[in-house]
């Protein structure tokens, strides 16, 4: 599956629109719920091949895949959903720190683009999405466009 057709995917299986309050305590008018496409083994074989592909790039030395018990558990350098303000994945960075793991790149599959590349940054560790929340709005507006 091509990376265009991916992101056609995570928005159709994974995009709502509505009042949702977020882990951060922050309010959005759209939601990407991770369970909509964690739980397809048709999504999860192409983002594992990103995922595998991003650590290669960017940490090629990296001996271990980390994610979190619950959620990306599916998809495990450091391996996140969503990012949104960063909360969760510094604290499991800390947790691997404190267990004597060197973190330094973390892997999402979406990054809401809410501050959480700059939590990361503020600890020592980057950001590498495979997708960010602009990218997949954009397409999502302009499919829901009339053509004519």
């Amino acid at each position: 599956m091509e990376r265009e057709e991916l992101g056609a995917a995570l928005r159709e299986h994974a995009y709502l629109e509505g009042d949702f309050v977020l882990r951060s305590g922050r309010r959005s008018r759209y939601y990407l719920d991770k369970y909509r496409f964690e739980t397809r083994p048709d999504l999860l074989g192409p983002l594992g091949e990103l995922i595998a592909e991003a650590a290669r790039e960017f940490e090629p030395e990296a001996s271990r895949l980390a994610g979190p018990e619950l959620g990306a558990v599916a998809l495990v350098c450091r391996v996140e959903d969503l990012v949104t303000s960063g909360g969760a994945a510094v604290e499991a960075i800390e947790a691997l720190r404190e267990a004597g793991l060197r973190v330094r790149t973390a892997v999402c599959v979406v990054d809401r683009e809410e501050g959480g590349a700059d939590e990361l940054a503020r600890v020592g560790v980057r950001l590498r999405p495979l997708f960010r929340a602009s990218e997949l709005l954009s397409q999502t507006k302009s499919a829901a466009k009339p053509h004519g």
